[in-house]
């Protein structure tokens, strides 16, 4: 984005040599996805921009079984729970609320569980799962039955924790998930909602399949079509916006999202998203989203055994056994 101040170095280097905002900013209504850190610039640039603008982070910490450092080459990246606390505590010092994102695969699901346990006891206030259809080799590979034992690993591990699925918001791109399992032990979808990625004529003519007749997509159509996708699971929607786009077009985004009701907005992500639309979300996009408030959901307790090799792929699990649980926002 090329937007604050010169990357200064390693995070003991950072915390020196920058200073301290001089207040909190509050709660944040907007979370920016961090992918890696030597693709979208390095903590201390990063930090600075986020806490300026009153936004959260959200940071990929692994794929899979797979701690980030494998595949970003800076020496901040994520290597397991401790490193993931550090820099915790490193945007905390700035006020900015720290959220984690991961890929999830269902291929060891008791594994991926544990991973995504210890990233929340390292500090993450929620965790985002990336789910996506996989291309052969990467993304959900698992089964309806492996969605369900990671689910119930994870919620007796963190039973508390805000989990938000993260899916493709065109749904034929879903069909092949198990959705009704996994929703099963979220607290909130957001949705891949990238108008101008999905702008294209395959996607014009699954789109006229699906009932929406269109020749183009914009901010407006993936608005909607998040809302019909994926209002079925009865979770609050947390759509996640392009960031190389115009600020115009967040400003059609976030008037959709509000004429939704969607609770708030995230974007995609630090290292494309064009300066202008992220002047616009500093000055504007803060003041017109509603400020999460701690919300009543569905959660397992958290007696329920890891392997539930009874529960079929028709039966969500624990709807008999679920107990009322109050959840804190951002």
């Amino acid at each position: 984005m090329g937007l604050g101040a010169a990357a200064l170095g390693a995070l003991g280097t950072t915390a020196l040599t920058q200073p301290r905002p001089a207040e909190a900013s509050g709660r944040s209504t907007v979370v920016v996805w961090v992918w890696q850190f030597d693709r979208d610039g390095l903590p201390n640039q990063i930090r600075a921009d986020l806490s300026r603008g009153g936004m959260g982070i959200a940071l990929k910490t692994h794929d899979g079984t797979t701690w980030m450092s494998k595949w970003d080459t800076d020496g901040n990246a994520v290597t397991g729970p401790q490193q993931v606390s550090r820099l915790a505590s490193y945007f905390a010092e700035w006020h900015v609320p720290f959220h984690a994102w991961c890929v999830i695969e269902g291929l060891d699901p008791q594994r991926e569980a544990e991973m995504c346990a210890e990233v929340i006891d390292a500090g993450a206030q929620s965790l985002y799962l990336d789910l996506e259809k996989t291309d052969g080799k990467n993304y959900w590979q698992g089964s309806p039955q492996s969605a369900l034992e990671f689910g119930f690993r994870l919620r007796s591990l963190q039973p508390n924790a805000k989990l938000i699925l993260a899916p493709d918001a065109r749904p034929w791109n879903n069909e092949p998930l198990p959705m009704a399992e996994l929703t099963s032990f979220c607290n909130a979808i957001a949705p891949q909602a990238y108008w101008r990625t999905f702008d294209s004529p395959a996607n014009y003519k699954r789109l006229w399949q699906h009932g929406y007749p269109v020749d183009h997509v914009n901010p407006e159509l993936m608005a909607l079509v998040s809302r019909d996708a994926f209002a079925q699971y009865g979770l609050p929607l947390e759509p996640i916006g392009q960031g190389n786009a115009d600020p115009s077009d967040w400003d059609r985004f976030i008037t959709a999202s509000g004429q939704h009701a969607f609770e708030t907005v995230s974007v995609w992500r630090y290292g494309t998203t064009t300066t202008e639309a992220f002047e616009y979300l500093v000055s504007e996009a803060r003041t017109r989203m509603p400020v999460p408030q701690p919300v009543v959901v569905e959660a397992p307790a958290p007696a329920i055994v890891a392997r539930p090799s009874w529960v079929s792929s028709r039966d969500r699990g624990w709807q008999g056994k679920r107990r009322r649980m109050a959840v804190a926002g951002d």
